[in-house]
């Protein structure tokens, strides 16, 4: 009987270890957490224009613009380039563009950076769920890497992050067209497709640093089985020795 109690136990943690191991084995899926837009509009130095959209889910690209070109990058890209979204969002990128570019342009005529012969201009919107699964948006405006305005979309308030940004700030508020396109960006588009978007991510997407790739996040079924796995033993250990 102690040798019918002994193999017993013996399978019993052959199998706790297998179930274990293969659990460890196992990624859990990504899940999309950030959808951002980034529009680069102006000049980096003497007879050098920048014109550019980049569209990242998680901070990985997968969507570039440049000289009203748009094109798809990385899995995610790919595999949402054949949504109807995608035409959606090139259209919607194209149209920023154009109202981004017309604003540094003005900018640049009334020389509101006090001198500064080179500006660039670079609007960011980012969209996202909070912890209470609310859903958020917010824009950042920056020139020359200098942080100038941010947008709360939940609350609809402004807040100026630099004295030139108060200039800014006016010449949004004279163009109904961009004030428009901000809302509807950040209020309806972003919210639109990142639930679209959030269907096509997934295990399948490569991410650019390998290190997040192979990451191995235990499950707390794990933490379970490893408690039933112990105890299995304790038994099996208990019963041999009364056995014997």
């Amino acid at each position: 009987m102690a040798k019918v109690a002994a193999t017993g136990s013996n399978l019993s943690l052959v199998l706790c270890l297998f179930v274990v191991l293969s659990c460890l084995g196992s990624k859990l899926p990504f899940k999309l957490v950030s959808l951002c837009y980034s529009f680069t509009e102006g000049q980096t130095g003497p007879g050098s224009q920048r014109q550019e959209v980049k569209g990242q889910a998680n901070n990985e690209t997968f969507v570039f613009c440049n000289n009203n070109t748009c094109r798809a990058i990385g899995v995610l890209g790919r595999k949402v380039n054949v949504t109807e979204t995608w035409q959606v969002q090139v259209d919607a990128l194209q149209q920023g563009c154009g109202l981004f570019n017309a604003l540094m342009l003005h900018m640049m005529r009334e020389n509101t950076m006090g001198g500064t012969v080179h500006l660039l201009l670079t609007a960011r919107v980012c969209c996202w769920h909070e912890a209470d699964g609310q859903f958020n948006a917010s824009w950042n405006f920056d020139i020359n890497e200098r942080k100038m305005l941010h947008f709360n979309s939940i609350t609809g308030t402004w807040t100026t992050l630099h004295p030139a940004s108060i200039m800014l700030l006016e010449k949004r508020k004279k163009n109904t067209e961009i004030t428009t396109f901000l809302q509807m960006t950040s209020q309806n588009h972003c919210k639109t497709w990142f639930q679209e978007f959030k269907s096509h991510w997934g295990q399948e997407v490569k991410h650019t640093d390998s290190s997040k790739a192979m990451i191995i996040i235990p499950h707390i079924s794990v933490l379970l089985i490893l408690l039933t796995c112990s105890l299995l033993l304790l038994l099996s250990g208990g019963s041999s020795a009364m056995t014997g």
